[in-house]
């Protein structure tokens, strides 16, 4: 392993277990309101050589404490290895087409920057997707609104088998919001999920999601079940 990618595999599993002692390390929060819902999903990926990767996906999600639909979201992507089997560049363009717990509808346009980087102890692979979002909300006056999220995942690759189960943690962190501290706390998804490979071009991922908004009061906790359809062309 040359000197750039064992340097990056520390800091990858450094990271990682730095973030999972802060995680263990926080308080039960009072004041709590919960939520449940269903995500679906259909990913279309398409890779043009070993370097370049494009990515596209349509998202509905369902809440229970909205009137219909939460959020019809499709999303733009591309991939950029830098490092083959180790690091990639990543930036995405989200449309959200958003409802709150009151029924006001919101536009939204959202970008993703981030760096991917993947690390293989044994059976199990490690990844690190570290990313800035920018969120640019239509008649708001506040716009943009960024967050550092970092997504720290492992997947348990099993010997001849299409199933591939993983889990993995989602943070989000403010960087700008009125009224906040600079890389102040905003929330934590948690995932557990297992992927199923149909054959070489479609694979189904069933999926659940635990997601603890810190920053509301009250706090928010909300069960989202999701399904997603991944194709690769």
């Amino acid at each position: 392993m040359n000197s750039p990618i064992r340097a990056y595999s520390k800091f990858l599993i450094r990271n990682i277990l730095c973030i999972l002692i802060g995680l263990c390390s926080l308080e039960t929060v009072t004041g709590q309101k919960s939520e449940y819902g269903f995500v679906t999903n259909v990913t279309l990926r398409k890779t043009f050589n070993p370097y370049i990767e494009l990515m596209a996906q349509q998202n509905v999600w369902w809440k229970n404490s909205t009137n219909g639909y939460e959020r019809y979201m499709p999303v733009f992507g591309f991939d950029f290895t830098l490092i083959k089997n180790h690091l990639k560049l990543n930036t995405h363009y989200y449309y959200l087409n958003q409802r709150n717990t009151k029924g006001k509808v919101f536009n939204r346009h959202r970008y993703h920057v981030g760096l991917t980087g993947y690390q293989k102890l044994g059976q199990v692979s490690a990844s690190l997707f570290s990313r800035l979002e920018s969120t640019y909300t239509i008649g708001s006056s506040d716009n943009p609104l960024n967050k550092w999220r970092n997504r720290f995942q492992f997947t348990y690759n099993i010997p001849q088998s299409r199933w591939k189960p993983y889990i993995w943690v989602d943070i989000f962190n403010f960087l700008n919001k009125k009224g906040t501290r600079c890389m102040e706390l905003d929330q934590i998804w948690y995932f557990t999920g297992v992927e199923y490979k149909i054959n070489a071009h479609n694979a189904i991922d069933l999926r659940y999601r635990f997601h603890q908004v810190i920053s509301s009061n009250p706090h928010t906790l909300t069960s989202l079940f999701g399904i997603y359809y991944k194709i690769k062309l």
